[in-house]
């Protein structure tokens, strides 16, 4: 009777996860002196008859999950690389029909794949069943900012329209333009400039209208005395009767 022990305490053993073609799983511990064929056996003794292991060992394989490729049996899992926690598959070999008295080359015949050209000439007279689609010509790609401009440009159309018809339209470009003129001005009058004046004891409009009509402090303040000399006369002459 065939018996595996699968009991190991030496700190060197890795699990390795075997799997059978059922999807059954089994995890053992093993060293990595193991050869392949002794992991084999074991995997074999877990899932089937521990007494046929060895009768029906030949006809399995263990495949390397991670690299998909199968070990040799006299390999040991050091040689493979096979690490901590990888998975193997127990597979049954695919049997081949040759014969005792055949040659190495009838042998190599037998297992090779068909080439180009017999796949050409078995297939040739197939009807293609592929229907050739029709390329359309891909959208343009949307220029964002081109569309956000046609976009501005109309609603600045549709506002003139709407605004065109408006009843108070002209008084409210009318403030709109003298709100922006007034600003305009006040920006223009150089602030240091007006405060000089105003420190002086001229009135702040005076001053404004001083500053513009004039480019320094010394010939506004000028003009501002003589500006306030014309309406002290104008202003002292008697008004005449009717």
């Amino acid at each position: 009777m065939y018996v595996v022990d699968t009991s190991i305490g030496s700190i060197e053993t890795m699990k390795i996860t075997v799997i059978n073609s059922s999807g059954f799983y089994w995890v053992v511990d093993v060293l990595p002196e193991f050869t392949i064929d002794k992991l084999k056996l074991m995997a074999l003794s877990h899932f089937f008859n521990p007494i046929d292991s060895i009768k029906v060992s030949d006809r399995y394989k263990l495949i390397l999950v991670s690299q998909n490729r199968p070990l040799p049996d006299e390999s040991t899992i050091r040689d493979e690389e096979i690490r901590e926690n990888d998975e193997l598959l127990l597979l049954r070999r695919r049997p081949l029909s040759i014969l005792p008295n055949e040659s190495q080359e009838e042998k190599e015949e037998k297992c090779r794949g068909p080439t180009e050209a017999e796949i050409q000439k078995e297939t040739a007279n197939l009807h293609s069943k592929n229907i050739e689609n029709s390329i359309e010509n891909p959208p343009v790609p949307v220029d964002f900012h081109t569309e956000l401009r046609k976009i501005l440009v109309s609603l600045v159309k549709v506002s003139e329209k709407l605004l065109r018809y408006h009843p108070e339209v002209v008084a409210l470009f009318k403030e709109m333009t003298e709100s922006e003129e007034a600003k305009e001005e006040v920006v223009h009058v150089d602030k240091t400039s007006l405060k000089q004046l105003t420190d002086m004891g001229f009135p702040e409009t005076k001053a404004i209208d001083a500053l513009k009509q004039n480019s320094n402090v010394s010939d506004a303040m000028d003009w501002l005395l003589a500006h306030s000399v014309d309406s002290s006369s104008s202003s002292s002459e008697p008004v005449p009767k009717p």
